[in-house]
């Protein structure tokens, strides 16, 4: 498997703009992959995929393993594992510009964070109908809720400014706890204890959206 590979499915600009189905069948990322993000057909809800395997955060951030389902938008990764960098009592901000201070910022980076979150402020979506709102209003009738105390991880990436209309710039997390009970994207979160581990990435292969079977 080639370590240093991102695969992306779709661009973060065709999700914005409304291509909320796609053809690809989310097991398959698994082929090549084992830690990654994303979103399901009709956005139904938020993917964490994380030691190879897929976890969908539902409306109310309850996790369920997925198996069959289809997907208009996933990052993922074949996660390389090196030395952490410690930390204790930061916030989302804190971390992140801790973490600009390691990287080449002009690469693409996998992130993870692991340890004992004093809290983290989550959002998960329920599946949307056509005709489709507009991503704003998706993202006003997502259901926003936080956890306290917990130990768990966070899974996301790290995009430079060049790939701001393929992946979006800047982080993008989502967390999974470690009872694989709650879950879902990350609006903010403060850690109390974690492990930060950094994995560059020098390769990208993006598959375009598909629709039908």
């Amino acid at each position: 498997m080639t370590y240093n590979l991102i695969n992306q499915v779709c661009t973060a600009t065709d999700l914005i703009e409304g291509n909320f189905e796609n053809s690809f069948h989310v097991k398959d990322i698994l082929l090549d992959n084992d830690f990654g993000l994303g979103t399901f057909n009709h956005l139904n809800g938020e993917m964490i995929i994380y030691d190879g395997k897929i976890y969908r955060s539902k409306y109310n951030g309850e996790i369920e393993e997925i198996l069959h389902d289809r997907s208009p938008f996933i990052i993922a990764t074949k996660f390389k594992q090196e030395k952490p960098i410690l930390v204790y009592d930061l916030n989302d901000e804190q971390i992140k510009n801790k973490i600009k201070l390691e990287i080449n910022q002009k690469l693409i980076y996998a992130v993870k964070i692991e340890g004992l979150f004093s809290i983290v402020n989550l959002r998960s979506s329920a599946p949307i109908k056509k005709p489709y709102p507009n991503f704003t209003e998706i993202l006003k009738e997502s259901n926003n809720y936080k956890v306290v105390d917990i130990e768990g991880v966070i899974v996301g990436f790290y995009f430079p400014l060049s790939f701001e209309k393929i992946s979006t710039s800047g982080f993008h997390f989502h967390f999974i706890d470690n009872k694989r009970k709650i879950g879902g994207h990350v609006v903010d979160f403060k850690i109390k204890k974690a492990q930060i581990f950094l994995d560059k990435k020098t390769h990208f292969n993006l598959s375009l959206p598909t629709l039908g079977s």
